[in-house]
């Protein structure tokens, strides 16, 4: 999850490349870049983007890092931060350095369809990118990386499906190189939205583009003379499902437009900052800063600029958009933790550490392995991630964890063991990604994501219970009931589907699958009371439990929008009232046995992040003990075996237990 704090901003295109007689119409100088600084800081202006790469004529990558360094070092003394734009669309000299065949003349643009179609971006984007950010990666004044400024696939027409296929690829690939080397710094696309670069539902599109684990924020741009901001609604609503931020990279009004000529540019600013605000914006960024009275090739007419006579009247309207003095406005991407300098780690050089993530906040980071409040020197919060040695260090009543900030307590070995922080044993961009799960006997089957929406919408649910290792399920066999041990008997004293829990009886239910083939239907209320239905999706059988009014019959071919029917009223064999929920539960039947797996591994992260962020997995969520500490977060869990009464127990808490003398 990234944290970010409302900030006013401007678009300097060239604030790099100020003096450097490499752009068009070039009157710049290198003093230009601390003139606009000083008009800006008073005014509470704290972000500036611009465009890190030039291929003018005798440019280089080693060259374009020299003007960045340039440009950073500057704003950090102004405590203010960079959007950095890493290649434009629209205007080849901010492409970057390199001869690329998909370069040239297209409509409104210079980057071709092919430049993401045959994987073009490869040749010279992804090498300059790899030494752009590998020489900033540490640089307090980065705020953001852009992968590419305004891609615009739909010049005259609809972009193919390849084309936006393309460009979630690009993205994949261009977004990974830059957390490969910078994994604490925040990045996004630079997209004005994404109408320009799909012709499918850009809803549906959006969510699996900005799901992407390696894209941390949602970037809209737009003017008044366009209608831009009105499809920018789509992306706030991906911004929201995903939990992720969002932000306007630049707006404003076109004073030579005809919808925009008469238009008073600085209430309609003031108006804009406003909503975006309103909105939970991240960000909004005017576009086009320039303090200087002449035009210098970087007043245009759009821009917030001294030439215009309205100048002096934005200023003021921005002035009051400023955040609070003192607020905290360093970037903050709290699901990794930026990469530091380990030879400073005290302890064994070379000491082997894995990823650990928090999931019964907060916990404190301490300058010693040590309790006393002295020691306290910052603090962790739910499903912060950081690395940490991997051996732990315990004084026999704590478990300790070294890490890069310093200490913090793993667990407490007490009569009632707890546990704060567990080992992130399982990525969930690769598990995601891999095509294959593995079954306990070896055998690696194909794992597809099966799901496009979930079956109850997230506004409707109210609590969870996830698969394997929870409370309720370890405690199934200390019930008295002939049903509860039963259900014990079948599971092993572990979950076996995931439960959506609703306030009341009636929501309703969807597939949520593809495609599928409904296989049963039983409304008797002898398993999963009231009723359930059973639907096949090639080698997966889905149940959905605890249905009334089930509104499908056997044969029926269902898709993700089909309604399966309503969450019942749960009554149990001995008279006793369950929550109503849906139990969802995915079996696969392989060389006769059946298995049961965890229906996470196949819901897409843009469907999975926002669910897993809503009901947040604190360690109490799942069992922990003397006997027992391992599948503590949701995803950490295993696939089960179908068990009865006559097998033995195979896996979990309970048959850990059952074999410690």
């Amino acid at each position: 999850m990234v944290s970010l704090v409302w900030r006013t901003g401007v678009n300097m295109r060239e604030f790099a490349y100020f003096g450097s007689g490499k752009f068009q119409n070039d009157g710049t100088t290198q003093d230009l870049q601390k003139t606009q600084l000083d008009n800006l800081k008073p005014l509470g202006v704290r972000c500036v983007r611009f465009f890190a790469s030039n291929r003018s004529e005798g440019m280089t990558t080693d060259i374009c890092i020299d003007h960045v360094r340039r440009a950073l070092d500057l704003l950090a003394t102004y405590e203010m931060h960079a959007i950095i734009c890493l290649n434009d669309s629209l205007f080849s000299n901010w492409c970057v350095p390199g001869e690329d065949s998909a370069h040239g003349s297209w409509d409104n643009g210079h980057l071709r369809p092919d430049y993401f179609v045959t994987g073009e971006y490869k040749k010279a984007y992804i090498p300059h990118i790899r030494k752009l950010v590998q020489a900033f990666k540490d640089h307090d004044a980065v705020l953001m990386w852009e992968l590419v400024n305004e891609p615009n696939l739909h010049q005259g027409r609809a972009p193919s499906a390849d084309e936006s296929e393309a460009f979630i690829k690009f993205a994949r690939d261009a977004s990974s190189a830059i957390k490969e080397i910078a994994p604490g710094q925040l990045v996004s696309t630079g997209l004005v939205n994404t109408v320009h670069v799909t012709a499918e539902d850009p809803l549906q599109y959006g969510l699996r583009l900005y799901g992407l684990p390696t894209l941390d924020a949602v970037s809209i741009h737009y003017y008044h003379h366009d209608d831009e901001k009105q499809r920018a609604v789509t992306e706030i609503v991906i911004a929201q499902r995903l939990n992720k931020p969002f932000y306007v990279g630049e707006f404003g009004a076109d004073r030579d437009a005809a919808k925009s000529k008469d238009l008073d540019r600085a209430r309609y600013i003031r108006d804009e900052m406003t909503d975006w605000r309103q909105k939970g914006a991240a960000a909004a960024l005017v576009w086009a800063y320039n303090c200087s009275p002449d035009d210098m090739g970087i007043s245009d007419s759009r821009s917030w600029a001294r030439k215009h006579n309205d100048f002096d009247a934005i200023a003021t309207e921005v002035t009051a958009f400023a955040p609070p003095p003192g607020a905290a406005l360093v970037p903050r991407r709290s699901d990794v933790a930026r990469p530091r300098d380990r030879s400073k780690l005290r302890g064994t050089p070379g000491q082997r550490q894995k990823l650990f993530v928090v999931v019964d906040p907060p916990i404190t980071i301490r300058s010693e392995h040590n309790t006393a409040q002295k020691y306290a020197i910052g603090q962790f919060e739910l499903n912060d991630r950081f690395f940490a040695d991997a051996e732990p260090f315990n004084d026999g009543r704590i478990v300790w964890r070294r890490h890069d900030q310093g200490w913090s307590a793993e667990g407490w070995l007490g009569k009632k063991p707890q546990v704060w922080i567990v080992e992130e044993s399982l990525d969930l961009a690769k598990r995601h990604d891999n095509p294959e799960l593995m079954l306990p006997d070896g055998t690696l089957l194909p794992m597809p994501p099966l799901l496009s929406r979930l079956p109850i919408a997230l506004d409707d649910q109210t609590w969870t219970q996830y698969f394997g290792n929870t409370q309720f399920a370890f405690g199934l066999q200390a019930r008295k009931s002939r049903a509860a041990r039963a259900m014990y008997d079948y599971c092993q004293g572990l979950h076996g589907g995931i439960d959506f829990g609703v306030r009341a009886v009636g929501t309703t239910i969807f597939a949520g699958l593809s495609d599928g083939i409904v296989r049963k239907v039983d409304d008797s209320g002898k398993v999963y009371n009231p009723g359930y239905a059973r639907v096949q999706i090639g080698i997966f059988n889905v149940t959905f439990g605890h249905l009334r009014k089930i509104a499908v019959r056997e044969g029926d071919r269902i898709s993700a929008d089909t309604v399966i029917g309503e969450t019942g009223d749960i009554t149990f064999k001995d008279g006793s009232k369950g929550e109503p929920h849906l139990h969802f539960e995915i079996r696969i039947v392989h060389e006769k046995v059946t298995y049961i797996v965890n229906p996470l591994l196949f819901i897409p992260p843009y469907l999975r992040h926002p669910y897993t962020c809503k009901f947040p997995s604190y360690a109490r969520h799942f069992h922990f003990g003397d006997t027992w500490t391992q599948w503590l977060t949701p995803l950490d869990q295993p696939v089960l075996k179908l068990c009865n009464a006559s097998d033995v127990m195979i896996i979990g808490p309970r048959a850990a237990e059952k074999a410690t003398p």
